[in-house]
């Protein structure tokens, strides 16, 4: 799905809902959230819905995020 997405070379995203959760480790400082990031800003640009706002959570620190209480 993600070089579909990075291409930009969907049949139809403004008929798609989508939300993003993003659950990463921050010690991956060069990776950390970038997929999720990605495709959150991408499916936005190219029409689909956003349904949630992003989730984005460090396992580093909480690793249930907004779920966890």
């Amino acid at each position: 799905m993600f070089e579909w997405l990075r291409i930009g070379k969907p049949d139809n995203p403004k008929d798609v809902q989508y939300a993003v959760f993003g659950w990463g480790n921050s010690e991956w400082m060069n990776t950390f959230h970038r997929i999720p990031k990605l495709v959150n800003e991408t499916m936005a640009k190219l029409g689909a819905k956003r349904i949630l706002s992003a989730q984005f959570v460090d396992a580093k620190e909480d690793a249930t995020g907004p779920w966890g209480n």
